[in-house]
């Protein structure tokens, strides 16, 4: 059985300070370690076979299509390994640290070693399929336009000025927060930190032999939850946002304020680039506009449900980022209240449906 990573968050310290004071014990027989490794991937089995069926599906779009060119999906491939492996090596030195702060270097690699023996290389592969599936979205996103044009915008503006009384979502978060040092803070939460987040915690659930309970689950809802968002819906409610409305409405007015409102921050930057990745027709690194549903909110409410799990103090600072999420989502010019909305109900059922085909939903996810 795996320990739990429940409670105080530190759930296999005790076994490390134990290992970082004493030899490792000794090696399991080749054979049985190859055994193992088999078991380990074959528990992961249907992680592998829905990101492998997704980029076959998307490599076959890309030829009805004849848009080949757009279907990259290796291109995050060695910065998605190094990042997952400095992740983990981060979050690992400081255990060590925790562990003897006057031997930190022979706690970390006391760690190393048992999570060496625990099958780390065989989890390895998991971070390539992860890699290819983010560089499959990204394909995907890019050829969306080459299906159904961008549409949408003023039907999901409109609905969020009824909902909201008659006002545009980002006026009423403006009064809140200001332009200047506030609007700088939200867009580094919104951006950077969700970022490092997303990353860090799949990197460290897809390593970690510490996360075995939670590791298929939480993947497959990843997964589903990007798909479903980024690509289904998306589809269908081919949208750009606030920050893209003007170019696909030609109504230069009714977001004019609020481009101008975010002209310094880092997201209209990244909002530059996109539409230059837009424009250009290529599948450019990272490039690819959709609105509806917000992916962002969907990765941040599947990292707070598996946080949850991990510690329930953990599970109330993931409820206010998704808060501050949805909030930065509108006052920063990506997306629309809707989007925001939909995006948390798509992450919670990607959760339970993640749970339902990994068979973790109805009974102790404490269980290896």
């Amino acid at each position: 059985m795996e320990p739990r990573a429940g409670g105080n968050g530190v759930s296999d310290i005790s076994n490390e300070s134990v290992e970082a004071g004493q030899p490792a014990s000794s090696l399991a027989a080749p054979s049985g370690r190859l055994l193992d490794g088999l078991d380990e991937i074959r528990q992961d089995g249907i992680v592998y076979f829905v990101m492998g069926c997704y980029a076959l599906m998307i490599w076959a779009l890309s030829i009805y299509l004849n848009n080949a060119q757009k279907y990259r999906p290796f291109q995050y491939i060695l910065g998605w390994a190094l990042l997952s492996l400095l992740f983990l090596a981060t979050i690992w030195a400081v255990r060590a640290t925790r562990i003897d702060s006057r031997r930190p270097f022979s706690a970390f690699l006391a760690i190393v070693r048992r999570h060496w023996q625990r099958g780390l290389i065989w989890r390895l592969p998991l971070i390539l399929a992860t890699a290819i599936f983010y560089g499959t979205f990204t394909s995907a996103k890019n050829m969306l336009p080459d299906i159904h044009p961008f549409t949408w915008d003023a039907t999901l503006a409109a609905i969020d000025y009824q909902m909201l009384g008659g006002h545009d979502g980002w006026k009423l978060v403006a009064s809140v927060i200001p332009d200047g040092v506030p609007l700088q803070i939200l867009d580094m939460i919104y951006t950077k930190v969700w970022l490092f987040l997303m990353l860090g915690l799949c990197a460290y659930v897809s390593l970690s032999s510490d996360f075995r309970h939670l590791r298929t689950r939480f993947l497959l809802a990843f997964s589903l939850g990007w798909v479903v968002a980024g690509n289904i819906l998306a589809g269908f409610f081919m949208s750009g946002g606030p920050c893209f409305y003007a170019h696909f409405t030609r109504d230069n007015l009714r977001f004019a304020e609020l481009l101008h409102s975010v002209a310094s921050t880092g997201s209209a930057a990244e909002q530059n680039y996109l539409w230059s990745a837009y424009l250009s027709g290529q599948g450019w690194l990272a490039g690819g506009i959709s609105a509806f549903p917000s992916v962002h909110l969907v990765t941040i409410v599947v990292l707070t449900l598996l946080l949850k799990k991990m510690d329930i103090r953990l599970f109330w600072v993931g409820v206010i980022l998704t808060v501050l999420m949805e909030i930065g989502s509108v006052r920063l010019g990506w997306h629309y209240v809707t989007d925001g909305l939909v995006g948390i109900a798509v992450g919670v059922f990607a959760w339970y449906l993640a749970g339902v085909v990994s068979g973790t939903s109805s009974r102790g996810e404490a269980q290896a």
